[in-house]
């Protein structure tokens, strides 16, 4: 398979990573693209113009879900399923229903133009339902050129903030800290990934279709180095016994997921700091002896 090396396109340049993807970089600013070009996909004319339409594209593929692996009839096949997502776009742009060969232009978009995401189309596109003039259209809009037209919820924060180190599933960062000043930190056990950035919590909206654990909020996950993600995630709390928690965090996908327990967790309980912590850890130690 061909896949893109290097690309110069006026003070940007493209060059691939040895490991995965791109490091685009304008000027000082650089962000890595989350994304292989191959000569099949390659699109001149949908190649991002800058760090800024990098980080769109990775949020767009990330917070869409790209494809859902799902099973019919016992037999594991690839489908798209149809997300609900609002969109909106960043500037003037077009709606367009031949987003492989002739781009024409369908319908002019002016910026601010609200959208629903539908489907993610490759890595240029994303299909979306419109309303133009009272009509409603379906057709794809250029992915560098929309943001989600998110609805934050700040209050829901500090229900997250803390260490998790992950507990079982796959997927994001095996230990992530999120601080209640909306920074976070995260890496691998192994020390080969790390990340660091901002998060946030928004709504996601009913019937959006994002998470098999159904419409509970997103978190997006800003890396200085241009990368996003966003999940559903969720905070699990059963009261065990006197002293003594079950408490887990969980990042959903739309087919999977990772669980995480809070840093200073014995095995799955988390124990009050008291005599009643004490006495409840004791108790569970008598009965794994």
């Amino acid at each position: 398979m061909y896949t893109l090396v290097y690309a110069k396109m006026g003070d940007m340049e493209v060059a691939k990573r040895e490991n995965f993807g791109y490091l685009v970089t304008q000027g000082e600013d650089g962000a890595v693209w989350s994304k292989m070009v191959t000569l099949a996909d390659f699109n001149i004319h949908q190649m991002p113009r800058g760090t800024a339409d990098v980080r769109r594209m990775n949020e767009m593929a990330c917070g869409l879900q790209r494809f859902a692996n799902v099973r019919k009839d016992g037999v594991k096949e690839i489908r798209q399923e149809w997300r609900h997502v609002p969109i909106q776009t960043v500037c003037g742009t077009y709606l367009t229903d031949d987003p492989h060969v002739s781009e024409a232009h369908q319908e002019e978009l002016p910026a601010g133009t609200k959208l629903t995401a539908l489907g993610y189309c490759g890595w240029a596109y994303v299909y979306v339902e419109a309303e133009v003039d009272g009509e409603t259209l379906y057709g794809f809009v250029p992915q560098r050129d929309v943001i989600f037209d998110d609805v934050e919820q700040p209050e829901l924060m500090a229900e997250f903030v803390g260490h998790w180190r992950a507990k079982g599933g796959g997927g994001w960062y095996d230990d992530f800290q999120l601080d209640a000043d909306g920074n976070f930190s995260a890496a691998d056990d192994d020390g080969e990934r790390t990340c660091s950035g901002t998060w946030s919590i928004v709504q996601t909206p009913v019937g959006s279709n994002l998470y098999w654990r159904g419409d509970i909020p997103t978190i997006v996950l800003r890396g200085t180095d241009g990368t996003v993600s966003r999940y559903g995630i969720q905070v699990e709390k059963e009261k065990i016994m006197p002293g003594a928690w079950s408490i887990y965090l969980s990042l959903s996908t739309n087919e999977t997921g990772r669980s995480y327990v809070p840093d200073g967790a014995d095995g799955d309980w988390v124990y009050t700091d008291d005599i009643i912590g004490w006495f409840a850890r004791l108790f569970f130690s008598i009965l794994e002896y």
